[in-house]
């Protein structure tokens, strides 16, 4: 993600990262059965941000 959008701004880096963090927060809590009410919030304010960000690139 960070070679093709990052590298190119079209994403900025924050939102690469936030991805990479809720990927690793959805393998915790799938198999290490670690999670919280706050890492879930944190991550769908994360979604919504990457999710706009995803939509105004594919306006480009």
């Amino acid at each position: 993600m960070k070679e093709l959008f990052v590298k190119e701004n079209l994403l900025a880096e924050k939102r690469a990262e936030d991805f990479y963090t809720a990927m690793i927060l959805r393998e915790d809590a799938d198999y290490k059965r670690n999670f919280s009410a706050e890492s879930a919030a944190a991550t769908i304010a994360s979604a919504e941000k990457f999710i706009a960000a995803a939509k105004n690139i594919l306006k480009k």
